[in-house]
């Protein structure tokens, strides 16, 4: 269970494209995210031991960069899950960091 009352904690940060948060939902604090234009991804992995293959995990992005960036695909495995940014802007590519919000139930 999260507690959603109290202080915001700060997000963690993510380094060589990997973060570690062992809670079932945080925000995680993306790298410079680099993505090109045009359908261009970038997939990020969430060590995470609530997580297993039957996990289902809601991902949602916070993004003020240049293009646009939005969560694509989420994949659940055991002990960690990905996650692929798509970048749907025509022109721009992505250049800047991001934070991910996220929750696990099983």
């Amino acid at each position: 269970m999260v507690n959603l009352v109290g202080q915001p904690q700060q997000p963690r940060p993510m380094v060589a494209g990997v973060g570690t948060c062992h809670s079932d939902g945080s925000t995680i604090q993306t790298q410079s995210l680099n993505a090109a234009a045009a359908g261009g991804s970038q997939t990020l992995t969430v060590n995470n031991n609530q997580v297993d293959g039957q996990s289902i995990v809601l991902v949602s992005i916070a993004y003020g960069g240049a293009g646009t960036a939005l969560v694509g695909l989420v994949t659940p495995g055991s002990g960690s899950f990905t996650v692929t940014i798509v970048n749907v802007h025509a022109t721009n590519a992505l250049n800047a960091v991001a934070q991910l919000s996220f929750m696990v139930f099983n």
